[in-house]
């Protein structure tokens, strides 16, 4: 073998050398690609997990979007429902009042008229009792001028 080791030319320093490499390799690799590669798995693990946790959020969102419109729409179709029932109502109010004060007009006409035909009735009936006296009165007057 000490044949073979001086034809490749190694002597007893490649050993060394083997053994430095070994122990380096297990050294670095406990003490710096271990870790690292360990932050390497922690990193890629938390990145998983924040895209798992916003694809959750992501569709959490959307369907409080989908139930906030939901409850948009409805709440709209609800006050179009209400104005529409008050609208009505307003109008049916309004023709109501309407009528009435077309009556309360028709009535105040109407005892108004009753009123100037009991009046115009009331001064026919005193005049129908001057009518003599006055009319003697006016041909006396007018015997007198002519005369």
């Amino acid at each position: 073998m000490d044949a073979l080791l001086r034809q490749l030319g190694l002597d007893h320093t490649f050993f060394i050398e083997i053994g430095i490499i070994f122990f380096f390799s297990v050294f670095l690799s406990r003490v710096y690609f271990q870790p690292f590669l360990k932050l390497f798995e922690i990193r890629h693990s938390r990145m998983v997990k924040d895209r798992e946790t916003a694809e959750l959020l992501r569709v959490q969102t959307q369907e409080k979007w989908d139930q906030y419109y939901g409850i948009l729409s409805s709440e709209k179709r609800n006050a179009k429902k209400d104005y529409e029932a008050a609208l009505l109502e307003a109008r049916e109010e309004e023709a109501r009042v309407m009528a009435l004060a077309e009556e309360e007009a028709k009535k105040f006409m109407q005892d108004a008229v009753e009123s100037v035909d009991r009046q115009r009735k009331q001064l026919q009936k005193v005049l129908e009792k001057d009518v003599p006296v006055l009319a003697q009165h006016v041909l006396d007057g007018w015997i007198s001028r002519n005369t």
